[in-house]
């Protein structure tokens, strides 16, 4: 299961957008009601939408970061590798390892 999962792309909301009391599917001043004091200016996003990886690999090239290694928990993901963002038009993912 991905970390943050939206309806958008997935088809429902995960429990990090609701945490079982929020409901997203409810608007109130053109935002989602999600569990966070924070809200993302992207909105509510789903951690395996390719456009959201896209997005923020294009942040981190215009902030001049020339590369980083994301690992993450789960059975979908367990590394995500950006290197050399400068010359980067895609992001490699690598599966984690079963058993």
């Amino acid at each position: 299961m991905p970390w943050y999962v939206a309806k958008p792309y997935s088809g429902s909301w995960g429990w990090h957008w609701t945490m079982g009391h929020f409901n997203p599917d409810v608007i109130t001043n053109r935002k989602h009601q999600i569990a966070s004091w924070y809200y993302p200016l992207i909105g509510p996003y789903d951690s395996l939408d390719p456009a959201v990886l896209e997005y923020h690999v294009l942040l981190m090239k215009l902030a001049g970061i020339d590369g980083v290694t994301v690992i993450g928990m789960g059975p979908i993901i367990s590394m995500i590798t950006l290197s050399t963002i400068s010359e980067l038009s895609l992001y490699s993912i690598t599966p984690a390892k079963q058993g």
